[in-house]
């Protein structure tokens, strides 16, 4: 499927959230469960790494130290972040487990150029929801769950994902990614060694960074 759950046991679920009154909301919620089997029953094994440190990630302390990743990982908005460790931390107890101590794994990006975040529309309801509707198969992509507001060298982005089998002299293995987008000035995006940006002007096509095009 090149998807994320082509590994086995995967999951992703997403929730999302549009509206344009009383406030504009372009927003959600995107779950990844690392296991077919309720997470307070196993952990995987982890490693974290930063290409861009002014993203939040909570709990990637705690991967860095013992290498195990002890709950499902979340992403929204920079606007939601604890929304989503408070609800992951309480989550097991909702389920009716008593015992689960676990370090909650919530990323974000921003995306307050398309989404009024001050006014927190995520709630817990909306993390346990794309939680317990993570589900195997085809992921759906683009602007849906924890990408709905995000923007990439100033175009409407979101979610991806994509998969390959690498072949390794231990075997094959199944590696997927699944990415929120976020990042980049128009001025940046290079396909193929060409800089397309540099040829798409604001008279071509319009950006919703006005902090954005002042800088280009």
């Amino acid at each position: 499927m090149n998807a994320i759950t082509d590994v086995a046991g995967v999951r992703v679920g997403h929730v999302t959230r549009i509206a344009d009154a009383p406030h504009v909301l372009r927003t959600g919620v995107t779950a990844i469960q690392p296991l077919n089997v309720p997470y307070w029953q196993e952990s995987v094994f982890a490693g974290f790494h930063s290409f861009n440190g002014f993203g939040e990630v909570t709990g990637s302390h705690w991967i860095a130290e013992t290498g195990v990743l002890t709950s499902p990982i979340c992403m929204s908005s920079a606007f939601s972040i604890g929304v989503l460790r408070d609800t992951l931390l309480a989550h097991p107890k909702q389920n009716g487990i008593d015992d689960r101590w676990h370090q909650p794994m919530a990323g974000e990006t921003f995306d307050g150029v398309l989404n009024d975040g001050w006014e927190g529309p995520i709630t817990r309801a909306d993390v346990t929801a794309a939680l317990d509707g993570a589900s195997g198969g085809r992921v759906a992509e683009g602007s849906i769950g924890g990408g709905t507001g995000m923007m990439t060298f100033e175009f409407k982005s979101g979610i991806g994902t994509s998969s390959r089998v690498a072949a390794t002299p231990c075997g094959s293995f199944t590696v997927g990614a699944l990415v929120q987008s976020n990042f980049g000035n128009r001025s940046e995006l290079t396909v193929d060694g060409v800089p397309v940006g540099r040829h798409i002007g604001y008279e071509v096509v319009d950006s919703p960074n006005d902090a954005t095009r002042a800088r280009s």
